[in-house]
């Protein structure tokens, strides 16, 4: 990226065709939110590698849930090509065999201390939401409160999971009167993040 002189700061796709342009890979592998590749940063930088990787692949949609995760994440991926050869032997990843499991199985041991909250509260926010806001009003809440013993399937959970959204899921207490957010150690199970892994205490602090 040089010293900051060149202007590739002012321009992330010009500075990322140089990088890519001085790396001089065989393969380039893109992966970003399905929406990315109709951006005009995406379609200009599609032009200046199509010269060099004639070969392109995708963009392909993947959802982690198709590939045994309880929750959605969707994301497409996009993948250049220098030499035909590699091109005629890329095959798009199947979906395995797996068993869906249930939320019980992700969650904390019993004993367990949580904070829990009211449903019947969240859903009077919501209504005064859904009044305000016509995007609110569309939104379906079938997936927010899940019972863990039934649940095989979580929305997306986003960076702003801790928020109040009828685009999270929620675990539902035995009686359905009230809600809490999965815990730390719950979602790093949810995403199989192995047990040594520690999280920085920034991370743990914004999480409660």
């Amino acid at each position: 990226m040089g010293d900051g002189g060149q202007g590739y700061f002012n321009n992330l796709i010009l500075g990322t065709y140089k990088i890519l342009e001085a790396a001089q890979p065989r393969v380039i592998f893109f992966e970003n939110v399905p929406g990315f590749y109709d951006s005009t940063s995406y379609l200009d930088l599609k032009e200046l590698l199509t010269p060099d990787f004639p070969y392109l692949i995708g963009p392909i949609d993947i959802d982690s849930f198709d590939f045994g995760s309880i929750v959605h994440r969707s994301r497409s991926y996009a993948v250049y090509l220098r030499e035909k050869e590699d091109f005629e032997l890329f095959r798009v990843p199947k979906a395995p065999k797996f068993r869906r499991f249930k939320l019980r199985e992700f969650l904390d041991p019993k004993g367990t201390e949580h904070t829990w909250k009211s449903v019947k509260a969240w859903f009077e926010s919501f209504s005064y939401k859904a009044e305000k806001n016509n995007l609110w009003a569309d939104r379906s809440t079938e997936k927010i409160f899940v019972n863990p013993d039934t649940c095989t399937e979580l929305q997306c959970i986003p960076r702003r999971y801790r928020s109040h959204s009828a685009s999270n899921s929620y675990v539902l207490n035995d009686d359905g009167t009230q809600w809490r957010f999965l815990s730390v150690n719950e979602l790093r199970r949810i995403f199989h993040i192995l047990e040594w892994f520690e999280f920085p205490s920034h991370i743990i602090g914004n999480t409660k």
